[in-house]
């Protein structure tokens, strides 16, 4: 459910219930945790603010948006899960003229178990990595890994971008982009310290759903195991 209360700012509540069962799980990512919750419910309430002035919802040129959820679910809402998540990300736009748009994010998140570690599900961890995230590696890529070299995520998240958007024909677009991020796993532990870094360019195409979407990224150090180049295909605008 939605309510508005003007024109730029919106608040929202849901409901989520789910179950979830995990059939294979590598042994090191077990031990790296201290044990792995493999299924149940989960079952819980969001709520969230949403502050935007942005001029267009597919290709904005100027504005801001500034987003905040928590999430909390538990054996009070009758899951077997236990955790709390908090996200928050904020989104400039600026003409700076020439057709030319900056547009720059950051996005921050914290979460931890509520009693036993098992208590927080594998799969709602932070992950970086991939189309929506940090361009030049692969999905989950980006963060702390297990001795088998499976992401392991983490409870505390940053990630960036700053990008330049151009027209290049018609409905055919240009960008420019830097992309940073981690993640830790520690809880309250936002790594600004040992942040990774990529470029790369891409292009886009503006349908009546959306833009088509294709980035390369570089990783400034590619990921052990790793390409030193990244391909990601989308639908829709990546922030």
């Amino acid at each position: 459910m939605e309510h508005r209360f003007s024109p730029t700012l919106t608040s929202f509540i849901g409901y989520r219930v789910e179950y979830d069962k995990l059939n294979e799980i590598a042994p090191a990512t077990v031990q790296s945790l201290g044990g792995v919750r493999r299924g149940g419910v989960l079952s819980g309430p969001a709520v969230g603010l949403v502050w935007n002035t942005a001029d267009d919802p597919f290709n904005p040129k100027k504005g801001e948006t500034v987003a905040l959820t928590l999430e909390q679910t538990g054996a009070i809402w009758g899951g077997h899960y236990s955790f709390y998540k908090i996200t928050a990300e904020a989104k400039k736009y600026f003409d700076i003229g020439w057709q030319t748009v900056f547009a720059s994010r950051l996005k921050l998140g914290v979460a931890d178990a509520i009693g036993s570690n098992k208590n927080f599900p594998l799969f709602e961890r932070f992950y970086s990595g991939g189309e929506k995230s940090v361009r030049g590696y692969g999905r989950r890529r980006l963060g702390p890994v297990t001795a088998s070299n499976d992401p392991l995520g983490g409870l505390s998240l940053i990630e960036g971008s700053l990008e330049l958007r151009r027209p290049i024909w018609r409905e055919l677009n240009g960008a420019l982009f830097i992309d940073f991020g981690q993640v830790s796993t520690r809880r309250f532990d936002i790594p600004v310290g040992d942040l990774q870094f990529s470029s790369g360019f891409g292009v886009s195409y503006a349908t009546p759903v959306g833009p088509l979407r294709l980035d390369i990224g570089f990783p400034f150090k590619p990921p052990r195991g790793e390409r030193s180049w990244q391909i990601h295909f989308s639908v829709g605008a990546f922030f």
